[in-house]
């Protein structure tokens, strides 16, 4: 703000530099999925004088641009497997489920914007099964595969927790919210299942199932939720906040089950004639609610 006007009799001014300076859109573009993005610009300034050194004054721009992803979230995509071994000795993971896999973590690198290669993702696989081999861990094993924003895949084997037969769930408390786009897509950000997770196992159980806002049931923190009623399977719909699993999509295409998308409720569980829980993993768990 020049309080005076400049000449050559008079320099007196207020003035202000802007250090740090972000611009973006007044409204977010929304894409297909739902997802709104700003496309955001961000700035940074220095006093340049007669004797700066131009190193100096570069790595301090750099030290004020930190601020632009000091509260980003990073995070990864995820994939997990169930590795199984053949008469042969050879390890391998089914075929459909494997391309569902691939295809899934595709579709998410292209919505979120993370670097994906397909040879690579081939390539990680065949490293698992490497691992496999060499490893003392008796089949059938856990393979997580994550994929990180800059393209780089890490595979993870373990044993594949064994499982008594019928499953206990419960109903977990804290609520998901239908048109949080990120459950559409399976990745490290998963604070409110990781902690459901936690309890479940705290308590003898296999998993929580979540309700959403309207008090739809949507899916377990590892699982998704199966139920029959009159029986016909039901599982919730996607626009409920479900991921699209690997098992669900299987579960609908599957002749014995014929599962058909619909809104359920918790007092539809007490009137089912089954409930079963399903992952990759494990397939179709018949369960059974355990109030805690």
């Amino acid at each position: 703000l020049i309080e005076q006007g400049l000449s050559p009799d008079t320099y007196h001014a207020r003035m202000n530099v802007a250090i740090r300076t972000l611009e973006t859109n007044a409204s977010p573009n929304r894409d297909a999925l739902g997802m709104l993005h700003w496309p955001m610009q961000g700035s940074v300034g220095a006093g340049i004088t007669y004797d700066s050194n131009a190193l100096d004054e570069w790595q301090e721009c750099m030290l004020k641009s930190q601020f632009f992803a000091r509260h980003a979230s990073a995070f990864e995509l995820i994939e997990t497997m169930r590795l199984n071994k053949t008469h042969h000795g050879t390890w391998h993971i089914s075929e459909d489920f494997l391309c569902a896999h691939k295809n899934r973590m595709a579709n998410s690198a292209s919505t979120l914007g993370v670097v994906w290669c397909g040879e690579k993702f081939d390539q990680s696989i065949r490293q698992a099964y490497q691992q496999a081999q060499e490893t003392s861990l008796k089949p059938p094993l856990r393979m997580r595969l994550s994929l990180n924003p800059a393209g780089e895949f890490t595979v993870q084997l373990a044993d594949l927790e064994r499982l008594n037969s019928p499953v206990y769930f419960d109903i977990y408390p804290e609520r998901t919210h239908s048109q949080n786009p990120m459950l559409r897509h399976k990745t490290s950000l998963r604070a409110s299942y990781n902690r459901a997770l936690i309890h479940a196992r705290a308590n003898g159980l296999f998993d929580h199932l979540f309700l959403n806002e309207h008090n739809q049931l949507t899916e377990g923190a590892r699982s998704c939720v199966f139920i029959k009623i009159d029986g016909i399977w039901y599982t919730p719909p996607l626009d409920c906040g479900v991921l699209p699993s690997v098992m669900r999509s299987w579960a609908i295409n599957d002749a014995q089950y014929q599962v058909q998308e619909r809104i359920l409720y918790v007092d539809d569980l007490s009137r089912a004639q089954e409930i079963r829980l399903g992952n990759a993993l494990y397939g179709l768990l018949p369960a059974v609610r355990m109030l805690t």
